[in-house]
């Protein structure tokens, strides 16, 4: 749902499509990139795209649109194994 300053419903969406674009894959990086890197703390990959925004830094993103998905927990892991056999064991 949509609402205005006043709380008055101003949209109403059943069940919305959300498709967004996530980082994913493989990364190549020039080394002026350490550069944006502080030393000595805890520096993530989001905090290095967050920064090189920051900085006005180019970055060249390569889209894909195939299939996509996140194996950041065992059980997301697992389901990819499973999916892998099926669409490769065929």
């Amino acid at each position: 749902m949509e609402t205005n300053e006043n709380s008055y419903l101003t949209g109403f969406y059943e069940k919305p499509i959300t498709n967004f674009n996530v980082s994913m894959g493989i990364y190549m990086a020039n080394k002026k990139i350490l550069d944006f890197i502080p030393m000595n703390q805890s520096f993530g990959f989001d905090h290095l795209m967050l920064e090189l925004i920051k900085q006005n830094q180019k970055v060249n993103v390569k889209t894909f649109d195939g299939y996509w998905l996140d194996i950041g927990r065992p059980d997301d892991y697992e389901r990819a194994i499973n999916e892998f056999d099926k669409i490769f064991t065929q």
